[in-house]
């Protein structure tokens, strides 16, 4: 069951700041054993960027050192295709 929903960073077109303290904090507050993100893309193009994938194994890592998992990580856009992390084995 979905726990929570939170939008915790907003960027520009090229680029998003994402402080991984805030993601940590509301997963503690909310006790969650898993996490789901999300991001998009303005372009159509879903494929991850190195930073996209540097920051999912940061997340991953920050995630289990309290106890919870990161069990999927979704780049969307805005033709209606998206990128699964997950799918791909990249988690």
């Amino acid at each position: 069951a979905l726990i929570s929903s939170k939008i915790v960073a907003r960027g520009n077109v090229r680029e998003i700041y994402i402080d991984q303290r805030d993601i940590l904090l509301e997963v503690m507050q909310k006790r969650a054993p898993y996490v789901v993100l999300s991001h998009n893309h303005p372009s159509n193009s879903c494929k991850p960027s190195v930073e996209d994938i540097v920051m999912t194994n940061r997340f991953a890592t920050a995630l289990n050192v309290v106890g919870s998992t990161l069990i999927e990580h979704l780049i969307i856009c805005p033709n209606g295709t998206y990128y699964s992390f997950a799918r791909d084995q990249r988690l």
